[in-house]
């Protein structure tokens, strides 16, 4: 609760201040938001709430299903079955409250990291450009990912760039031995929660500053992507410096659950 809920409530309050900001800028008036807009803008985010969850059913998974083969056989087609209903339509997909129908298809990947871990400890180096590659075309041929709606495009496409891209990750930070990569996982649930306002107002800046940088391209395609690119970059850095301050604020970092 203390690093995944407190979090998403300050980002659930950031949400409201940015809200009650606009409306100053926009009407010239100032008023305070209800409770109930309050508790929309904290479950409005689907990450945290959803790995919450999991973190819950996983005490349930070690602790019971893992200490025999039947019941891993079991809880594993069971939830396939409620993964494949989903997919088909027979289960209710969205409007859920806390984003309780994402929790199978995020649980399936808890699982596979679970059960993978051994062979992603003995990272073949080939494989990285490999995995690259992959994600990279595959991730252009597939439809846009929404995992807050349930939506994957070709579940076989999607499975397959996950699972690459995870491989590649762990494969580069096992080469990587950095401190500064250490650290940023650590202050990761601070980036992630500073990155949404965050990425809005650098892309705003971005557009304004470099506005006929951008133009100058006959390429529609590569103008986006250089934006895309060069907002991702400001974005982060911003996000970097701030998450180092914050992690070494002795009160605040409590807001962001780091310790």
């Amino acid at each position: 609760m203390k690093h995944l809920l407190i979090p998403q409530v300050t980002l659930g309050t950031f949400e409201c201040i940015i809200i009650m900001l606009r409306d100053v800028v926009e009407n010239n008036s100032f008023s305070m938001l209800s409770f109930g807009v309050f508790i929309q803008a904290v479950l409005k985010w689907w990450f945290l709430l959803v790995l919450f969850q999991i973190s819950l059913i996983s005490i349930f998974v070690r602790n019971f299903v893992l200490k025999n083969t039947i019941r891993q056989i079991v809880f594993g087609i069971a939830l396939a079955c409620i993964i494949i209903l989903q997919q088909c339509g027979v289960i209710l997909q969205n409007n859920i409250p806390c984003f309780v129908n994402v929790v199978p298809f995020a649980l399936m990947f808890y699982m596979i990291g679970f059960y993978t871990k051994n062979l992603f400890t003995n990272t073949k180096l080939f494989m990285l450009p490999i995995c690259v590659f992959v994600v990279a075309i595959l991730s252009q041929i597939n439809e846009p990912i929404l995992m807050y709606d349930n939506q994957y495009g070709n579940l076989g496409m999607f499975l397959m760039t996950s699972l690459c891209g995870s491989y590649a990750v762990i494969e580069f930070s096992q080469r990587v031995n950095s401190n500064f990569f250490i650290w940023l996982g650590k202050v990761s649930i601070i980036v992630y929660i500073l990155q949404f306002h965050i990425n809005q107002y650098c892309k705003f800046g971005v557009n304004r500053i470099l506005g006929k940088l951008l133009a100058s391209f006959e390429n529609a395609e590569m103008n986006s992507y250089l934006g895309i690119v060069l907002t991702t970059l400001f974005s982060l850095t911003i996000c970097i410096i701030l998450a180092y301050w914050i992690s070494r604020s002795r009160y605040i970092r409590k807001a962001f659950g780091y310790e």
